[in-house]
């Protein structure tokens, strides 16, 4: 386990290092071994938290700008205290020690957004790897909600576009990838959860890019062997007609078991038409449900 705080440590890159696809590659790497679904050790979920800073870092060109100036620094610094005499040994060491307090107290910012206080009480505690698993969905909530009114202003860009999705299958025998691990993998290519639909036959997904620049980047630098599992672009239409397809199934099916349930309601209850997911179907319907059987 890394215990560096440097993000191009964290990422097992070189300093300075200006290449994204590769930051990206090695970030997958880590991605596909430290996320909860795949580790359950709480070293594992801190490290996931702490590599999905390090790819924000240095995918974000005035963050890595910042991180590579106290970086060029430091290495001027070195140069220099080869031939420095002790006094000046003493000042370039501090130097040295500060840039390592910054590098700790910014990794330990950024994860601090990320944490959630506990009740202190004894029956209530949480161990400390259920705490950052929680963590992790709630980042993957977060992302959920930051990028929600995104993706609906690129909806109508997205269905112009002839090709913006990758259609993703996996050996379910051998492994299972969920919606949080596929979105970590296609995360530097501006994927999130909302953007990844998983597919009703098991092994199978879908992940929406907001261009076709990013899908055709992303299948060109994601290999089969480095992930686990097959990519292919698609026609934007293919999913749009599973999505349509599905929403009726589990419409007719939840109609269905209200049916059985002996429960009814008027056409201005629940209006389907107006529900654009299936999720806010779900959860519409939860709540009517709820509402009539609490009488």
């Amino acid at each position: 386990m890394i215990s560096s705080n440097n993000p191009y440590d964290l990422l097992g890159l070189e300093e300075l290092c200006d290449n994204e696809r590769l930051v990206r590659r090695n970030y997958r790497k880590l991605a596909l071994k430290y996320h909860p679904d795949k580790n359950k050790t709480k070293e594992g979920a801190e490290m996931f938290l702490k590599i999905g800073e390090a790819l924000k870092i240095l995918t974000d060109p005035e963050e890595k700008k910042q991180l590579d100036a106290k970086i060029e620094a430091r290495r001027r610094q070195q140069d220099r205290l080869i031939n420095a005499s002790e006094d000046r040994k003493k000042v370039i060491e501090d130097l040295l020690r500060r840039e390592k307090e910054y590098l700790d107290k910014m990794m330990a910012q950024r994860m601090s957004k990320s944490h959630q206080k506990h009740p202190e009480e004894e029956e209530k505690k949480e161990s400390e790897i259920d705490i950052l698993k929680r963590e992790t969905k709630k980042r993957e909530r977060e992302q959920d909600i930051n990028h929600f009114e995104q993706a609906r202003r690129e909806s109508r860009k997205r269905k112009k576009e002839v090709k913006t999705v990758i259609q993703v299958k996996w050996d379910r025998k051998k492994t299972q990838y969920s919606k949080g691990l596929l979105a970590t993998i296609f995360e530097g290519y501006g994927v999130y959860v909302p953007n990844v639909v998983m597919d009703t036959k098991p092994g199978k997904a879908f992940v929406e890019f907001l261009d076709s620049d990013s899908a055709s980047k992303a299948f060109e630098e994601i290999s089969s062997d480095e992930v686990g599992f097959k990519i292919k672009i698609i026609s934007n239409e293919i999913l749009e007609e599973k999505k349509e397809i599905d929403y009726e199934v589990k419409k007719k099916g939840v109609q269905g078991i209200f049916q059985q349930l002996g429960i009814t309601f008027e056409k201005r209850d629940i209006d389907f038409e107006k529900l654009s997911t299936l999720e806010e179907m779900e959860q519409t319907i939860m709540s009517k449900l709820e509402s009539k059987t609490s009488y």
